[in-house]
């Protein structure tokens, strides 16, 4: 009876010990660490302040923490099978905590949607996670999304919407005031097909 409640005690001690270690090192390299590596790469896309050229300003507040200042398309117009230039304009105002990840839909006129969410350098896919996702921002920082989006070859309608938002899971961050299209997501603009 006292060897099995020594075993039982030693046991319990290595597991927990291994717990500890586990959760160190996870914390250690946790989701908020970038290699010197991945920051070199991402570093253009990493501005002190915001341009002075975006050229479609906006200024869309999602739950205090981030603001959506501008975007562009290039070209704003395009034909189907043509490659389009998405790009967004953030800017980090408080950490927004772990797990929150930067989405782009696109929707056709009938209402389906092609998603963009690990599409660009911010937001390649990283364990479940975008390498430079909101999660990982600094406070201060205007964070450069940009994101290459080809129009289907047999796509026949006038127009095409983007929506953008920030989600975790099963949630969407809200969004504070002017620049909300319902189901806490961003209509940003528009590409014209024809």
């Amino acid at each position: 009876m006292r060897f099995s409640a020594l075993a039982a005690l030693l046991l319990f001690s290595v597991l927990a010990s291994v717990a500890f270690a586990f959760g160190a090192a996870r914390c250690a390299a946790g989701p908020r660490t970038l290699s010197a590596e991945d920051r070199a790469k991402l570093q253009e896309y990493i501005l002190d302040s915001a341009p002075a050229d975006i050229p479609h300003t906006l200024d869309v507040d999602f739950d205090g923490k981030v603001h959506l200042i501008g975007y562009d398309f290039r070209p704003e117009a395009a034909r189907p099978g043509q490659q389009v230039r998405l790009t967004f304009w953030w800017r980090c105002d408080a950490p927004v905590g772990d797990g929150w990840m930067l989405f782009t839909h696109v929707q056709d006129p009938g209402g389906a949607v092609t998603s963009l969410d690990f599409k660009g350098p911010l937001r390649e896919q990283r364990d479940y996670h975008q390498l430079l996702g909101p999660d990982r921002w600094e406070k201060g920082k205007v964070y450069v999304d940009s994101q290459a989006y080809t129009i289907p070859a047999d796509f026949a309608g006038a127009e095409l919407t983007v929506y953008v938002g920030i989600w975790k899971g099963h949630d969407r961050m809200s969004i504070r005031g002017a620049g909300a299209a319902g189901d806490n997501r961003a209509l940003v603009g528009k590409i014209q097909t024809r």
